[in-house]
């Protein structure tokens, strides 16, 4: 697991990762990372993501099958 937070203006998280919260302009997760909490202008969720907590964009969302939000979207 990532300790802390992410920061950055594109984040690129590797598959399986577990992060905590993600604060970026452009997001892309690979499969099966889990994360507590997303902030993203644009996000990419792929295959089999987990968001345990809030996902908030301003931009776009886009999700393969299978990924899961545990909270509404919220943008």
């Amino acid at each position: 697991m990532v300790g802390g937070p992410v920061i950055a203006g594109e984040a690129h998280i590797s598959e399986r990762a577990d992060i905590e919260d993600i604060y970026a302009d452009t997001l892309v997760m690979e499969e099966r990372v889990t994360a507590r909490n997303i902030y993203a202008r644009n996000a990419y969720l792929e295959e089999g993501c987990r968001i345990l907590g809030e996902p908030q964009y301003i931009g776009k969302l886009r999700s393969e099958e299978k990924s899961t939000l545990l909270r509404s979207l919220r943008k």
